[in-house]
């Protein structure tokens, strides 16, 4: 029997993504932040009105390098409801992560038990919006001030996700997107870094590409970079945002209308 799938990846109609793998042929540059890669990278910084997005090769990678480029050390509060990426990412940077406890309503961490959770080990907040639930971020972020903590958003499940009329990735010293082929926007693999700061934006840059520029090395580095054909992927998809997340909408609403007065509860466990 075919099997009933909670969703499947949305591909764009082969044409359309044809186009865009045209514009790559004709160009000759299949990597190393080429005209698409250039191009995605601007308009989605331009739909999130942030100061700087820098496109990932996925977004494990994009978690990483958020970390090494805030400078972070220590210990880092975190949540333990969120894909496994979260953590190791806090590990493969030498960090020891410190858990505490969600909000049963959202599954979000509870800010509550961030700040008992501090120490003098604890140098940044790793924080996930679940299911693109935002984060209670003004509570973080008053958090962060009074105790002098750099702030990581992991919003992988967060594309478009907005609060209060901004989108919630203009809160926190970064924020780290997904677009996976899972996710609801998607360049088949790859991520992105968003940042709030000119000099933090040069030093991502510098790591994305093996730490130099050119002909000139800066500092150490990985290749984090965005091929053109994922890039191109990516700029099909992206027409199709609003009438997906209207899709999904009529969806949750169907499961809300279905439910209502059946005896569910919540369990955290």
């Amino acid at each position: 029997m075919e099997p009933l799938r909670v969703t499947r990846t949305f591909l764009p109609p082969r044409d359309e993504y044809q186009h865009w793998l045209d514009k790559a042929y004709a160009s000759h540059v299949r990597t190393n932040l080429g005209p698409i890669h250039q191009e995605l990278e601007e308009v989605l910084r331009l739909r999130f009105q942030v100061m700087q997005l820098r496109l990932m090769a996925n977004g494990t990678l994009a978690l990483q390098l958020a970390i090494r480029v805030l400078g972070v050390i220590g210990r880092v509060i975190t949540t333990p409801c969120s894909y496994m990426a979260t953590t190791s990412a806090i590990l493969a940077a030498g960090c020891e992560p410190e858990f505490v406890d969600v909000d049963p309503r959202t599954g979000c961490i509870d800010p509550g038990f961030i700040e008992a959770a501090i120490t003098p080990e604890v140098t940044a907040i790793l924080a996930t919006h679940v299911y693109g639930i935002p984060c209670d971020v003004k509570a973080i972020d008053a958090i962060a001030k009074r105790h002098d903590l750099k702030v990581i958003y992991d919003a992988a499940h967060a594309f478009d996700v907005t609060w209060k009329g901004r989108s919630i990735l203009q809160w926190g010293d970064a924020s780290t997107l997904s677009f996976h082929a899972t996710k609801l926007f998607h360049t088949v693999e790859g991520g992105a870094v968003v940042l709030h700061e000119e000099a933090t934006d040069r030093s991502l840059r510098l790591m994305r590409s093996f730490g130099h520029s050119g002909d000139r090395h800066f500092s150490l580095g990985i290749n984090a970079k965005m091929s053109e054909l994922h890039a191109a992927m990516g700029m099909a998809v992206l027409p199709y945002m609003e009438t997906k997340i209207d899709e999904r909408k009529a969806s949750s609403a169907r499961y809300d209308e279905a439910f209502v007065g059946a005896p569910l509860e919540l369990s955290m466990v």
